[in-house]
């Protein structure tokens, strides 16, 4: 959800009712996302899903494409040591670019393929290195 503030620069990125019963937005504003919070906060407790979902929104950037993404981990060496499949799901969740498992399974098969990456292991517990 996008929508853009009338004569501004500033586009709300997510609205998030929290377990707690607070209430987060995220807007954008030139390069950098303001964090909104319903009434004052001292602290917050966040479950597992509203952490990823808030971490995700606020590290998305431009729309950056599963694949470009996958050799973005390659070359910041996050492939140095093997990652399960869910594992690279979960990075590439963390960064802001969700894809569904049959598609990711896809583009790391290819990657593997044209010796981008290497698979180890046995089927259903493939690891991915470089």
């Amino acid at each position: 959800m996008i929508k853009k503030k009338e004569g501004s620069d500033e586009a709300r990125l997510m609205d998030l009712k929290l377990s707690s019963g607070l209430r987060i937005s995220i807007v954008k504003s030139g390069d950098s996302k303001i964090v909104i919070f319903d009434k004052p906060v001292k602290e917050m407790e966040l479950t597992k899903e509203e952490s990823m979902k808030l971490g995700a929104t606020l590290l998305k950037g431009t729309y950056v494409g599963v694949t470009a993404e996958l050799r973005n981990l390659i070359d910041s060496g996050f492939f140095s040591e093997p990652k399960s499949f869910g594992h690279v799901k979960t990075e590439l969740f963390m960064k802001g670019v969700d894809s569904r498992a049959t598609s990711l399974n896809m583009l790391l098969t290819k990657m593997v393929e044209r010796g981008e990456l290497k698979k180890i292991g046995r089927k259903g517990t493939y690891e991915y290195h470089s």
